[in-house]
């Protein structure tokens, strides 16, 4: 079977890092330009990028990965804004709302649970396979959202695109910003898939074009460094007792074992063997088009409306997010 050169690979990782950082960072309105600054390709960037290979080498290495298993990767994802941010034992944005055990439990829901299993790992990753000859991932949604979003491809499109530009216009200070910050974004995630097309296309599975073991090792080391050196020096003052760091050790340990577990029983288990997907250029386009304009004009359109929404969002997600947990766990232990 051909194989990917080193040079294909390192730009598909590219890729599946700009879309890591673009849906988890540039949606979320945290980092406006993180592909325009230096802070955010050394560090931003960086750590996404490293999150997402390393944890989808791991998916792989076992074979063709499950929901369930692609959903905990995202939690172990999301969990990263403890130790590097210490975002989950001080937010940024202001005094944590509920304190358990030291943990900001409302940020901890949100970003744990919702945005990063979603943002930064399952819709990167959604993408990227629609680049390859390989339909793994999309088979592996659950069967009512995959006929949903097949039966509906625009209307999935616009709406997840408007509660994105909610997202997006609420963090932003202007709505100039915003739209430099879309049509920037954009158009470097375009520019590298359009790239990508024209110079390989879908020649390659997914799993082909992931870290091997070697190279998953490597990248391995690269995220554990960068864990010590933004780990020290980012927010240190943030950084808490005892207490408040064994329950964060103690959920990842938790995490790495369902992980574990679930990687194991999908081990044995038969493969559906699939199709590559395809998002239509127009689709990308409306959708593209939506989340700019929604940026633009929702927070002076709405103005302290938009706040109420943007939680509302939230609201459904992190219920959805912990039943999809709840089912990870279970698929985790059962017997069959």
């Amino acid at each position: 079977m051909d194989q990917p050169s080193l040079k294909q690979k390192i730009l598909f990782w590219i890729i599946l890092g700009a879309l890591s950082t673009f849906f988890a960072e540039v949606v979320a309105g945290s980092s406006q330009f993180p592909f325009f600054t230096l802070d955010g390709i050394l560090i931003v960037f960086a750590v996404y990028s490293l999150h997402i290979l390393v944890l989808s080498h791991i998916l792989f290495n076992y074979g063709k990965p499950g929901f369930h298993a692609v959903f905990l990767s995202g939690m172990i994802f999301g969990m990263y804004e403890a130790y590097i941010t210490k975002v989950l034992w001080a937010p940024g944005w202001g005094d944590a709302t509920i304190v358990i055990g030291g943990v900001a439990l409302v940020e901890f829901l949100v970003l744990v649970f919702f945005w990063h299993p979603l943002m930064a790992f399952m819709a990167p990753l959604f993408f990227a396979e629609a680049l390859t000859s390989s339909g793994e991932l999309a088979a592996g949604l659950p069967g009512s959202v995959r006929n949903f979003l097949g039966r509906h491809p625009y209307a999935s499109a616009v709406t997840l695109a408007a509660l994105a530009g909610f997202t997006k216009s609420l963090n932003s200070p202007s709505p100039e910003i915003a739209l430099l910050s879309c049509v920037s974004n954009i158009a470097v995630v375009a520019g590298l898939a359009f790239a990508w097309s024209k110079t390989v296309g879908r020649k390659y599975a997914l799993a082909q074009l992931l870290p091997d073991r070697k190279q998953g090792l490597l990248l391995l080391a690269a995220l554990l460094a960068l864990y010590v050196i933004l780990g020290s020096v980012m927010n240190i003052q943030n950084l808490p007792g005892f207490g408040p760091q064994v329950l964060i050790l103690a959920f990842y340990a938790v995490l790495f074992l369902l992980l574990f577990l679930s990687l194991k029983k999908q081990a044995g288990q038969a493969r559906e063997e699939t199709g590559p997907i395809a998002f239509p250029a127009r689709l990308l386009l409306v959708a593209s088009l939506v989340f700019t304009l929604t940026s633009i004009i929702a927070k002076p359109l709405l103005g302290q409306l938009l706040i109420p929404i943007v939680l509302l969002t939230w609201a459904i997600a992190v219920p959805l997010g912990l039943l999809a947990s709840f089912l990870a766990i279970r698929d985790a232990i059962s017997s069959r």
